[in-house]
C-alpha cells in the first residue's frame, strides 16, 4: 500500500450535513469528522441557531432545533457556510444577522442578497459585504425563482436546502450553474435526509414544500480536495501513498485529479478544463511545473473570489520557486511551464496570502519548502503538517 496518509472528511459534505441536522426532527449522528476551522464554524452557527451538539472524538451528535433562533451567527471564514446558512436562517421567524471575519469580510455577498430577496425575505448588507443581516418572518416560498449560478454553486444549495422547509413548493430556474458537481453533493445530502430535490439538466430545480428532515446516522467521506496534494506528490516524488476514507465513486468535484494525474502520468504537459473543480488549481499549478512543456488549465475565471485572488497569487508566489505562471496570455486559461525533474531553487518564503490551498501546493513542491503562516491550512487540513512531514521524509535529497 506505501506510505498511508490520513485524508481528513470532505468538509463539503460536513457542513451540508450539519446544517441538515439543524433542520432535521431529531438527533442526528456524523461520524468520521476530522476538525478544521471550517467545520468548526458550521457547527458554532448551527448552536447559535438552537441545535444542540455533542462530540465524541470524531463522532457528532446533533439534536436539530424545533425553531430556529434569531441573534449574530459567525461563519469563521468560510464561504460555503455563509451562503449555505443564510438560505437556512432566512427560515427563522427571528431576526439574524451573519458575520465573519479575515478575507470573508472582503468577498462580495451580491449573489446572497438577490438569491434571499427573491425567497421573499428582507436582508440588508453592508455594501454588499458582510455583515448580513436577515429580518425574520420565515420563507414562504411558492411560484419560479432565478438564481444566478455564474460564480458560485453555494447560493443554490443554501436555497435548496431551506426551500423544503418552506410553506409552498417552489422552482428554481438557474442560468449559467458552476461547478456542477458540488450540487450533486447537496442533491445527494439532502436525499439521505429524507429531502427530494428533483434536477432538471441543472437549469431547472423544483422543490416541493413542506418537506421533513429526518435524524440519520451518517458517516462523511473523505475529502478529495485534501488527498489531491498527497496525490500529485506521490506521482511527483515517485513515492507510493496509500489512503482508507476516499470514496473512489464520490460525486466530488475533486476527484477530478485522478484524471488530470492520469494525463500526466508520461510526464508530459497535460490539457485540462477545472472549470467544474477550481480548487484543484494550485495543486495542479504544483505538479504541471514538474511536466514537460507547457500546461494549459483552463477555468482560471473562477480563481478571483476565492481565499485569495487565487490566479495572480500562485503566479507571484510560485515565481519564488522558479515557476513561470502566465494567467493573461489567454482568456480563462492558467498557463504553467513545467520542466521534468525541476529542481526547486527558493528565493524567499512563500507567503499563502491567507489561502490554506496555497500554502499546502507549496509544500509539495520539495522537501523543505519555505512557508510563512503556516497555521492557514486549518481552515481545511488540520493535520496537513503533521501528514506531510511523513511524506517529506521519504523524499531524496
Amino acid at each position: 500500500m506505501g506510505l498511508k496518509v490520513n485524508i481528513p472528511a470532505s468538509k463539503s459534505y460536513a457542513q451540508r450535513a450539519i446544517a441538515c441536522a439543524l433542520l432535521a426532527d431529531g438527533t442526528t449522528t456524523l461520524r468520521g469528522v476530522d476538525m478544521c476551522d471550517d467545520i468548526e464554524a458550521a457547527l458554532e452557527v448551527t448552536e447559535a441557531l438552537g441545535a444542540q451538539i455533542q462530540k465524541e472524538g470524531n463522532t457528532i451528535h446533533i439534536k436539530g432545533a424545533s425553531q430556529l433562533k434569531g441573534g449574530t451567527i459567525c461563519t469563521g471564514e468560510s464561504g460555503l457556510s455563509t451562503r449555505l446558512f443564510s438560505s437556512v436562517a432566512a427560515l427563522s421567524p427571528n431576526p439574524v444577522t451573519i458575520t465573519g471575519h479575515g478575507t470573508l469580510l472582503s468577498r462580495p455577498m451580491d449573489m446572497v442578497e438577490e438569491a434571499i430577496t427573491k425567497l421573499g425575505v428582507t436582508i440588508s448588507s453592508n455594501d454588499h459585504k458582510l455583515p448580513l443581516t436577515i429580518d425574520g418572518g420565515g420563507i414562504n416560498g411558492g411560484g419560479v425563482i432565478e438564481i444566478d449560478g455564474s460564480v458560485s454553486s453555494q447560493v443554490l444549495t443554501g436555497v435548496l436546502t431551506a426551500l423544503p422547509l418552506a410553506k409552498n413548493s417552489t422552482t428554481v430556474e438557474v442560468n449559467n450553474l458552476q461547478s456542477k458537481p458540488y450540487i450533486d453533493i447537496t442533491i445527494d445530502l439532502l436525499s439521505s435526509f429524507g429531502v427530494e430535490v428533483k434536477n432538471d439538466n441543472y437549469q431547472r430545480f423544483t422543490i416541493n414544500a413542506p418537506q421533513s428532515y429526518k435524524a440519520i446516522d451518517y458517516t462523511i467521506e473523505g475529502d478529495w480536495s485534501g488527498a489531491s496534494y498527497f496525490l500529485a506528490a506521490s506521482q511527483i516524488w515517485g513515492i507510493e501513498i496509500g489512503t482508507d476514507n476516499l470514496n473512489s465513486q464520490s460525486v466530488q468535484a475533486d476527484r477530478a485529479i485522478l484524471e488530470a494525474l492520469e494525463l500526466g502520468k508520461n510526464g508530459n504537459c497535460i490539457n485540462f478544463d477545472a472549470t467544474q473543480c477550481p480548487d484543484l488549481f494550485p495543486t495542479l499549478a504544483a505538479y504541471c511545473s514538474f511536466l514537460e512543456g507547457k500546461s494549459h488549465i483552463k477555468g482560471l475565471d473562477r480563481l478571483k473570489h476565492k481565499e485569495s485572488d487565487r490566479g495572480v497569487v500562485l503566479k507571484k508566489e510560485f515565481a519564488k520557486l522558479g515557476v513561470e505562471i502566465d494567467i493573461t496570455s489567454q482568456a480563462d486559461v492558467m498557463i504553467i511551464s513545467g520542466q521534468r525533474g525541476r529542481t526547486i531553487e527558493q528565493s524567499e518564503a512563500i507567503d499563502p496570502h491567507g489561502d490554506h490551498r496555497i500554502a499546502m501546493a507549496a509544500a509539495i513542491m520539495g522537501r523543505n519548502i519555505a512557508i510563512n503562516n503556516k497555521e492557514v491550512v486549518n481552515k481545511s487540513f488540520e493535520n496537513y503538517w503533521n501528514e506531510w512531514a511523513k511524506f517529506a521524509s521519504k523524499i531524496s535529497d
